[in-house]
């Protein structure tokens, strides 16, 4: 990882909190940047390098096991990482419109960028299903697609996506597509 520095009010920052109350607002953001991801988060520094260190570990895993995959997103890939549901909520409500709807990363392409966002107060590596899981299928579908150069069947994206989107990226691991629970 290179850098870590407090978040003024760039204009990263102010894209996720635009809609955000002023109690979220007001909250210290940290900057952490690697190679390939940049996370802005509100959420300890240790949190935030530990998070950002599993999207590089699974960005990796995908290049090693896979290849022909081109890893490299057309855009820059941002990380926004909220410290618990109550925030996610205040950034980004629409989210919550489904009945039942908790979730615990969302994905959005933009037109300068990619944006991930993600609770920090999930965990990743004791569970059998991916908390961030809806962010590692949509980054893995991004690469997968537009690294191919053409389009690809659908049923091949979908059912390698969806399995790679339960990919558990541990201290000394990682566990390409666990079995879903619901299958």
């Amino acid at each position: 990882m290179r850098t870590a520095r407090t978040v003024g009010t760039g204009t990263l920052l102010l894209v996720a909190l635009l809609a955000a109350p002023a109690p979220l607002a007001a909250q210290t953001w940290r900057e952490v940047k690697t190679e390939h991801f940049t996370m802005v988060s509100d959420a300890s520094e240790g949190r935030a390098r530990r998070i950002v260190w599993q999207f590089e570990q699974m960005r990796r895993a995908l290049q090693d096991g896979f290849p022909w995959m081109q890893v490299d997103a057309d855009r820059p890939v941002m990380v926004i990482a909220v410290k618990d549901e109550n925030s996610m909520r205040a950034i980004a409500p629409q989210f919550w419109e489904q009945r039942g709807a908790r979730p615990g990363s969302v994905f959005v392409g933009g037109a300068d960028r990619h944006y991930i966002m993600l609770r920090t107060d999930l965990e990743v590596e004791d569970q059998l299903m991916n908390p961030y899981n809806n962010a590692y299928r949509a980054y893995t579908s991004l690469v997968l697609t537009q690294g191919m150069g053409r389009n690809l069947p659908l049923w091949f994206t979908n059912g390698l996506t969806v399995m790679l989107s339960n990919t558990i990226v541990r201290q000394r691991e990682i566990v390409f597509g666990r079995p879903m629970p619901w299958v």
